[in-house]
């Protein structure tokens, strides 16, 4: 009787084991995909900006399954890749800038200096150049000079939007 017993609870533990592992990672998983729907949800219908918005979900769910802030800013390194990982930041605050640029109506210094050397037959890309130096200057750093200029001029390339 005690073999069986013993039997019995090994075979019970067999079971126990596995099920618990499964429940466990299916949990995180439910967490993940409320996570991803999250992200959806705040980039199409919230308009949120996708890197504010990815930025913002990892952090939740590394808090939602337990990493500490030190783990989570790790693992968004690591997620972003070696030589990512840093550079991403200032990529994203980049596009934004621009984007804010473009939004406040500040563009509007870049069409005027088109407006103005459009008379002399110089490509936009070239005025683009010369602004991101301006920009360069003044913020001090080339990469989101560079960036910024290209979240101003690239909706007026990509829709073909005149210039003189």
């Amino acid at each position: 009787m005690l073999k069986k017993n013993k039997l019995y609870i090994i075979s019970v533990l067999f079971l126990i084991i596995p099920t618990v592992y499964i429940l466990n990672n299916s949990i995180r998983l439910f967490t993940v995909f409320i996570g991803i729907i999250a992200l959806i949800i705040l980039v199409t219908k919230l308009n949120v900006e996708p890197f504010i918005s990815i930025l913002l979900i990892s952090i939740i769910m590394g808090l939602v399954l337990g990493l500490s802030p030190i783990e989570i800013i790790d693992s968004i390194e690591k997620g972003n890749g070696a030589l990512l990982g840093h550079l991403s930041l200032i990529l994203g605050l980049g596009a934004m800038l621009g984007t804010l640029l473009n939004t406040s109506k500040a563009a509007e210094i870049t069409d005027e200096v088109i407006k103005l050397t459009s008379k002399f037959n110089i490509s936009v890309l070239l005025i683009s150049f010369i602004v991101a130096a301006m920009l360069r200057i003044a913020l001090g750093s080339s990469t989101v000079s560079a960036i910024t200029i290209l979240a101003v001029i690239q909706p007026k390339l990509f829709y073909g939007i005149s210039y003189a």
